[in-house]
């Protein structure tokens, strides 16, 4: 059974513990020695540009594999040993050094742009936990082995970061030969990277329940409104007292012998509630009120004739 090689999201995606482990069963399965190195330095770049601390991630396999690996394995990557020299004493590091380098000028020269290129981004590769009061995205597009642009966004990076770092950290990843589609290396030159912060202007998960506020405003507002056109009665004077006689806002009709109408039955202020909220529906006189039709509507002309 061929053991599926470390994939892009994983190694940036998965938890320091997780990830550790999944380094030591692929090596375990495969004793690819050069592929685990590889992954380690993506690994520094993630610590790097994320806030989260992946500092010396697997430092017991890689010092390991550069100790005890037969140096023609490691013939590939001997160069990017300078980024792991901070994981050894300086008596291993010399070790080290031996093992892949015939000679110290042949170190020299065959590292010299790597050492070049990382001497001022290593505080970030080793940087530890940073936390952060902004959430921020890494968006940056490259270009693969065939020319084809694509773009990769990285979640959770440090907003501190200059696009000129971003820049230099993802070149990184240029110089390794992971992440392959199709047989084709997909992060072969970076073109663009920049950070884009994410500023949330309110969190929902700290309300109660927006919608039903709003709407509970609204109906209290209806309510009001309907509330202020009912008639308000005066209070009683003593003339009217004496006469046993309700005086109210509107001046009432003279009696002009004719029987009194009767009135229909109002709605008091909890009906008026209970129906803006739909609890209570509309009738009149205890009977639903129908649309009338063409001939009720000349019956009732007549009646009235």
């Amino acid at each position: 059974m061929t053991t599926k090689p470390l994939s892009q999201r994983q190694i940036y995606t998965m938890g320091v513990e997780s990830l550790a482990a999944r380094f030591q069963y692929f090596f375990d399965q495969t004793q690819d020695s050069p592929y685990i190195i590889q992954c380690a330095v993506a690994v520094l770049v993630r610590n790097a540009l994320c806030t989260a601390d992946f500092s010396f991630f697997a430092k017991e396999l890689i010092c390991s594999l550069f100790l005890t690996s037969h140096p023609r394995e490691l013939r590939s990557v001997r160069h990017l040993c300078v980024y792991f020299a901070d994981y050894f004493t300086p008596e291993e590091w010399q070790t080290v050094t031996t093992r892949l380098f015939k000679t110290n000028a042949e170190f020299l020269r065959l590292t010299q742009n790597t050492r070049a290129h990382i001497e001022k981004l290593k505080p970030f590769l080793y940087s530890t936990s940073r936390p952060v009061e902004t959430k921020a995205s890494l968006v940056s597009v490259f270009t693969d082995e065939n020319g084809k642009r694509h773009g990769w966004t990285l979640s959770n990076v440090d907003p501190a970061l200059t696009s000129q770092q971003c820049y230099d950290l993802l070149k990184i990843l240029t110089s390794l030969s992971l992440f392959k589609k199709e047989g084709v290396r997909r992060f072969a030159q970076v073109i663009k990277a920049e950070i884009t912060e994410t500023n949330p202007r309110f969190n929902t998960l700290d309300d109660e329940d927006p919608a039903a506020n709003w709407q509970e405003s609204v109906q209290l507002e209806a309510v009001t409104e309907t509330t202020n056109l009912v008639p308000e009665t005066v209070s009683i004077t003593d003339d009217a007292a004496n006469e046993n006689t309700p005086v109210n806002a509107k001046s009432s009709p003279p009696d002009t012998g004719s029987k009194p109408m009767k009135k229909k039955p109002g709605l008091t202020l909890d009906d008026v509630k209970k129906r803006l909220t739909g609890r209570l529906p509309k009738k009149n006189n205890g009977k639903q009120q129908l649309p009338m039709t063409g001939k009720k509507k000349d019956r009732k002309r007549n009646k009235r004739k």
